[in-house]
């Protein structure tokens, strides 16, 4: 787990970018440096470290009111991936109101389909180049601030 600023700053998101390929974190995260945005950035490998990093930052802060955690998730990873991923997140009572984009592929319904079915804020497909990576971080980061009144 790598990450650039703490959590607990009051009023500012966490992005956490979970995605195996670490060439598509770092794009995703210049995109998000280039824009400027008030959020801090975490990078984790899998589901199954999201999930221990969840956990961990939750107990770390038990007295805030809200978690400030917008996740963006891979569907392809290794341990556990995107589906799952969001099933356990959807299901813990903690995390279940925090907004997770999940990275689908576009020609295939069923994907589309399972995707909205399991709850995911958003269902997208993985930004290819850098301009299109920026357009969605800032969609997302839009997407926070219109929904938590920060």
């Amino acid at each position: 787990m790598h990450d650039e600023k703490d959590t607990a700053t009051a009023g500012r998101p966490t992005l956490i970018l979970v995605d195996d390929d670490s060439d598509d974190r770092l794009l995703m995260k210049m995109a998000l440096r280039e824009l400027r945005l008030n959020l801090s950035i975490q990078e984790v490998e899998n589901g199954r470290h999201l999930l221990l990093y969840l956990r961990a930052d939750f107990a770390a802060h038990p007295n805030v009111a809200f978690v400030p955690w917008i996740i963006v998730l891979d569907k392809h990873m290794p341990e556990l991936g995107g589906f799952d991923t969001l099933i356990a997140i959807k299901a813990d009572p903690i995390f279940s109101l925090v907004p997770v984009v999940l990275f689908i592929n576009p020609d295939d319904a069923d994907d589309r389909a399972r995707c909205e079915a399991l709850g995911a804020t958003v269902c997208v497909p993985k930004p290819t180049d850098f301009n299109q990576m920026k357009i969605l971080m800032q969609d997302i980061y839009d997407l926070w601030r219109a929904t938590n009144h920060a």
